[in-house]
């Protein structure tokens, strides 16, 4: 998880001449990383430099840090850095902390804090967050919500149909969501969309 895309940074930042300045520093430091024996002291000392970076609200930075805290299985710095660069808008921090409070991954399960940060994602229309967002508002709990549950699944039905090339066998999410359907009650709805999707395709 090294090599953040700067390309979900949050555009809190000044002005392009000053990102460039920080992009700049950052590949310096990954290059300087990549160059070293790549020691636990190596990490150390590019996580101090990517500290200052951080201050800039450079997300890919905040992102490096959490990630080393993340390798060391120290969960609770991981979670400070990655909430520091999702509350940036960073998209790559908001996935992660939804994906693991979703999946109970590193973090303790948490359907609410899963909601809040896979929103923010799947709002900008994201397929993988729209499709857990209705995974979530399926399941068993204080959160569960029919009405947004069959919203989030309307919406990956609708990336799905004005896909042009969709090869349905390989595609993860329909995968994922025929698979829980066999315990969710919106079986109903897959079965038209995949034939509305099939004449779509033969156009």
């Amino acid at each position: 998880m090294l090599g953040i895309s700067v390309s979900s940074l949050s555009q809190s930042v000044k002005s392009e001449k000053e990102l460039a300045k920080l992009e700049r520093k950052y590949n310096k430091i990954l290059l300087d990383l990549q160059e070293s024996e790549k020691l636990d002291n190596d990490y150390l000392k590019a996580c101090k430099k990517m500290l200052k970076l951080s201050e800039d609200n450079y997300t890919p930075a905040q992102i490096f840090i959490g990630d080393y805290y993340w390798k060391k299985n120290q969960i609770r710095n991981y979670t400070t850095w990655y909430v520091k660069a999702a509350e940036n808008g960073d998209t790559t921090a908001q996935f992660a902390l939804g994906f693991n409070y979703y999946k109970g991954n590193g973090l303790e399960k948490n359907y609410t804090n899963a909601i809040y940060w896979l929103t923010k994602v799947a709002e900008r229309g994201n397929i993988d967050a729209q499709s857990y967002l209705w995974d979530c508002y399926s399941a068993e709990g204080a959160q569960r919500d029919t009405v947004k549950a069959i919203y989030w699944l309307t919406k990956v039905a609708e990336m799905v149909i004005h896909a042009h090339s969709v090869n349905w066998e390989s595609f993860t999410p329909k995968a994922y969501m025929l698979r829980k359907t066999r315990q969710r009650p919106y079986i109903g709805l897959l079965r038209p969309l995949s034939k509305v999707t099939s004449w779509h395709k033969a156009r």
